[in-house]
């Protein structure tokens, strides 16, 4: 790609190119040239470039698998969130039967005290 119009500003020749430009020949004007400009014919205005990336395109798809997966993916959240809840409320209830068991546990023992024996010193039956 050859280049006929430059533009100087503060000192600095700046390429002027016209449109219609192929990719090959603005990433080629992307690396040899730190700004250009590029005039856009069919629209009559010009865009100044400086290390910017030119195609910016944003696509917004909103089809049903996409609402789908964000659907089940707030379900999913919300589902852990009443299950974590429900834990939270579970596990203070649990400590307390838990100590209350080995409260009644000791209690039953009455002084008894629990330890193996040898099986050949006790009596036979």
């Amino acid at each position: 790609m050859e280049i006929k119009k430059f533009i100087k500003y503060k000192g600095e020749k700046i390429p002027y190119v016209n449109t219609p430009l192929m990719r090959e020949e603005i990433w080629s004007l992307r690396d040899n040239y730190d700004r250009f400009i590029i005039n856009d014919v069919r629209r009559g205005t010009a865009e100044f470039y400086s290390g910017d990336p030119i195609n910016k395109n944003y696509i917004l798809d909103f089809n049903f698998k996409h609402i789908f997966y964000a659907i089940s993916s707030i379900y999913a959240i919300y589902k852990f969130y009443q299950a974590k809840r429900k834990v939270k409320n579970v596990v203070p209830d649990l400590r307390k039967k838990v100590a209350k068991n080995i409260d009644d546990f000791q209690e039953t023992l009455n002084g008894w005290s629990i330890k193996e024996e040898d099986l050949e010193k006790q009596p036979k039956a």
